[in-house]
Order: structure tokens, then C-alpha cells, then sequence
């Protein structure tokens, strides 16, 4: 199988991000339409604080594509407190999350399914902004998670791309001044 160029992943990577937070949103109203359950407020904040996640991934591979292309992106130093701000908060989000499950009145079957969805933010959200979890295999045609989690456990985590961004971007602003 033929590796996609840099360009290609950083477009693979935006589309697929954005394709994601919306299948989401259609798949939570598909299940709705075909059960005709009430709308779950723990289901729903839980997507948001997923969808909100993707998005800022999904727009800062954007963002990469555009500096790679030498079309008009943000600076290091515009997105970097952008996504510092992002950072914080999504852990605000998730804590939150937290409590709005904890006193809505909803089924089990809610709660469990709202429990999932917000692990999965939780995910993306040490995906993005602290270590990177997920890796492909050598051929291309595969996600590798275990190797990653494996070494995130072990201490051995390589750090984001965002988490790398920011870090670099606070060494050269300490540099500077």
C-alpha cells in the first residue's frame, strides 16, 4: 500500500476528525428516530464535550495543512495560547460532565452509554494535548493503540503533537526574552 505525503496525512487527518464529530451527531439521532427514547441530557452533554474535542483536533491538523501549504494559517503564536486555553478547557468540560451524570435522573442504559461516549472524550483529550495514543503500523492499514497505551502506562509516552507545539513555543518565548 502507497504512504500518503505529509500533505495527504495532515488532510487525511482534518477530514477524518470532522467526519467523526458529525457521524456521531447522526448516529445519536438515527438511534433516537429508531427508538423514539427521550432526549438523555447526560448523552447529550457528553457528545458535546466529545464533539468539542474532535473539533479542536480536527482544525488544528487544518491549520498544519494550511502552514505546510504556505497558504494563510495561524502563527505558533496565535494557536499555541488558543490551545492552551482549549486544554483547560476541556478538563473543565469533563469535570462538569461529572457532575451532570451524576444527578440526572436517567436510566441505566443512559448512564452507560454517556459513561462510554465520555471516556472516549477523555481519550482524544490525552490524545491531543498530552501524549499521543494511537500510531500506525509499518503497512499503513492499521491503528496500533495497545503499544501506545503500553508505553503511556510505562512512563514512555511520546507527547502529543499539540502538547510539542506548545512546549516549543514556550522555550522559544522564554528565549526571547
Amino acid at each position: 500500500m502507497k504512504k500518503r505525503s505529509i500533505k495527504q496525512e495532515l488532510l487525511y487527518l482534518f477530514s477524518m476528525e470532522l467526519l467523526s464529530a458529525l457521524l456521531f451527531w447522526a448516529a445519536y439521532i438515527v438511534i433516537y428516530q429508531m427508538f423514539k427514547t427521550d432526549i438523555r441530557i447526560s448523552v447529550i452533554c457528553a457528545l458535546f464535550v466529545l464533539t468539542c474535542i474532535i473539533m479542536q483536533g480536527s482544525f488544528y491538523w487544518l491549520n498544519c495543512f494550511r502552514r505546510f501549504g504556505k497558504k494563510k494559517a495561524l502563527e505558533s503564536k496565535a494557536i499555541v495560547p488558543l490551545y492552551q486555553f482549549f486544554k483547560y478547557f476541556n478538563n473543565i468540560l469533563l469535570i462538569a460532565f461529572i457532575l451532570v451524570w451524576l444527578l440526572a435522573k436517567e436510566n441505566l442504559y443512559a448512564k452507560i452509554i454517556s459513561a462510554l461516549i465520555w471516556g472516549f472524550a477523555v481519550i482524544e483529550q490525552i490524545n491531543y494535548y498530552y501524549f499521543r495514543l494511537s500510531y500506525y503500523t509499518k503497512s499503513g492499514l492499521w491503528n496500533q493503540t495497545l503499544k501506545p497505551l503500553k508505553n503511556l502506562f510505562a512512563g514512555k509516552a511520546e507527547k502529543s503533537q499539540i502538547a510539542k507545539e506548545i512546549e516549543r513555543y514556550k522555550r522559544i518565548s522564554k528565549f526571547r526574552r
